[in-house]
């Protein structure tokens, strides 16, 4: 195995600060939700990344919604996340009530 691609790897298995951009609630059991990660590690259709509160060991995977392409200009990469919020979960009404600057951490994209 290459040293970049090495490198790579190990950037994706380790977890990562987020910010939150917004939560758009579509419906009582639905939101999206909006990262700006503070290291970008581009992804591929189909990958999905895990979410957890700093310091937390629970985690959870969420497929990304957000196009695998890059951005253009100097705009912030942005991750984008529908979440299903299930009542008695663990994560996702914790998740729901997020706001704007509100910090995650981030690990991946894996998968595909």
């Amino acid at each position: 195995m290459s040293t970049g691609r090495s490198t790579q790897l190990e950037a994706r298995r380790r977890w990562r600060e987020g910010t939150v951009v917004s939560v758009t609630h579509g419906s009582e059991r639905m939101i999206t939700l909006r990262l700006q990660p503070r290291e970008w590690i581009p992804h591929t259709a189909g990958q999905h990344y895990e979410l957890r509160y700093p310091g937390e060991e629970l985690s959870r995977a969420f497929s990304v919604a957000s196009s695998a392409l890059p951005v253009g200009g100097s705009a912030p990469h942005i991750l984008e996340f529908g979440v299903l919020v299930r009542p008695r979960g663990m994560l996702t009404p914790r998740l729901a009530s997020l706001a704007p600057g509100d910090r995650l951490e981030i690990r991946g994209p894996t998968g595909v």
